[in-house]
């Protein structure tokens, strides 16, 4: 009879060969490729139809997810900040933006260009007779 010393290491022995199994060889034959390299480009083919046939579906023509940082990932908080950093900073440049483009509207009325051009045509004609007379 096999003692309990003798089960145990062969339990061991069955453990450290499931776990250092050979690597099985991933080549594959031309044919099986090719049908493979076939198959994904009708599906794609596919897809690309029924988007232009539906192009409301959402889940044809959803972006995929940006799956974010990962947990583990060194210097994460870092990258988190300069991330958050970059936000803010394009969030102000928008509304810089913005007031600019309010500031301009302002400035140039409420779209009546004719008293505009009346208001610079008398402006102007101050002013070149206040450069005669000086």
């Amino acid at each position: 009879m096999a003692t309990a010393k003798s089960i145990l290491i062969s339990f061991i022995r069955q453990l450290i060969n499931a776990c250092i199994k050979e690597n099985a060889s991933k080549r594959t034959s031309l044919k099986r490729r090719y049908s493979i390299k076939a198959k994904v480009s009708e599906h794609h083919r596919k897809q690309n139809k029924e988007a232009k046939r539906n192009p409301f579906n959402l889940n044809l023509t959803a972006k995929k997810k940006d799956p974010g940082l990962p947990k583990n990932l060194p210097f994460r908080d870092k990258i988190l900040k300069q991330i958050e950093y970059h936000k803010e900073r394009v969030s102000y440049i928008e509304e810089d933006k913005q007031k600019r483009k309010d500031a301009r509207k302002a400035f140039s009325g409420n779209g009546d260009d004719s008293a505009n051009l009346a208001a610079l045509l008398s402006d102007a004609a101050s002013r070149s007779d206040a450069f005669e007379t000086s």
